[in-house]
């Protein structure tokens, strides 16, 4: 199937120089026509919370908090309808968003019962935006106005030695797709491992070997949609390139991440254009 053949369509964009203390990427989903009639999206763990606006032309549908952090979910489809949205970074989302990560772990909430009416302000915006460039330049401008607020408290979770430990943490899990060794990475920010994981799940909500069998498998996911390796060399590469034992391995953990066998999964990837991915 030719990406002018497929009804889905999937970008993400660096945030701004100003947001990317706290936002790992913008991204947007466009439902031009279902693969099929109906059709459920399902939206796979990454370990970060994500602001999701729904709009349908210039008018906003809903405005949602999710944080997938173990758990897929899944989200009905309709013509004609866009998403947009910020997903945070991982250890930034829920104290950016002042809402402890134990409330938001693999929920999907209403954003105005995290966020009260500005959520609905700017999803008002995003919808209204005549283009891209527009939508994140309200993001940018609310994400700057919350950090500037932020910035008059005496005391922000966000600037704290041990903030920035467990951000470096999160940074070289990310950049190894999960693969380092926990005391590896302990040493590596120079927090002893137990505090280091408990920091970690206060900022994150899940355990710093969660989060890495999480980016382990949205590595796995990333190399099938660019590099196409599943044509070149068989599931079994897929496996060893993304730091899995063998294919039994990889199928065990992308079935507990995803609820979907490899083929199925390859299917399914295949009705969605993929661009620009950040994260």
């Amino acid at each position: 199937m030719t990406d002018a053949a497929r009804g889905l369509r999937y970008v993400e964009t660096p945030p701004g120089v100003g947001a990317q203390p706290v936002a790992a990427a913008y991204w947007g989903f466009d439902v031009f026509e279902l693969p099929t009639n109906p059709f459920v999206h399902r939206v796979w763990p990454h370990g970060c919370v994500t602001l999701v606006f729904v709009c349908h032309e210039a008018t906003l549908i809903t405005a949602r908090v999710h944080a997938g952090m173990l758990q897929p979910y899944e989200v009905p489809l309709r013509e004609g309808v866009r998403s947009r949205g910020v997903r945070f970074r991982p250890e930034c989302g829920a104290a950016f968003l002042d809402v402890p990560p134990s409330q938001l772990c693999d929920r999907n909430l209403d954003a105005r019962d995290v966020l009260g009416e500005d959520a609905w302000t700017l999803g008002a915006q995003v919808a209204a935006c005549a283009d891209e460039d527009a939508v994140h330049r309200c993001y940018d401008e609310w994400i700057a106005a919350r950090l500037a607020e932020r910035a008059t408290r005496p005391h922000d979770v966000l600037r704290t030695p041990m903030a920035q430990a467990v951000r470096q943490a999160v940074d070289l899990l990310v950049t190894s797709n999960g693969q380092q060794r926990m005391s590896e990475v302990a040493a590596a920010v120079g927090v002893h491992p137990r505090t280091l994981q408990r920091h970690f799940v206060a900022m994150v909500g899940i355990t710093p070997k969660q989060f890495a069998q999480v980016r382990r498998g949205r590595g796995m996911l990333r190399r099938v949609v660019e590099e196409q390796l599943t044509e070149r060399m068989g599931w079994s590469g897929v496996a060893a390139e993304s730091g899995y034992s063998d294919q039994a391995h990889l199928t065990r953990e992308m079935t507990r991440l995803t609820k979907f066998s490899p083929k199925r999964l390859k299917d399914r990837l295949d009705t969605i254009e993929h661009g620009g991915l950040v994260d």
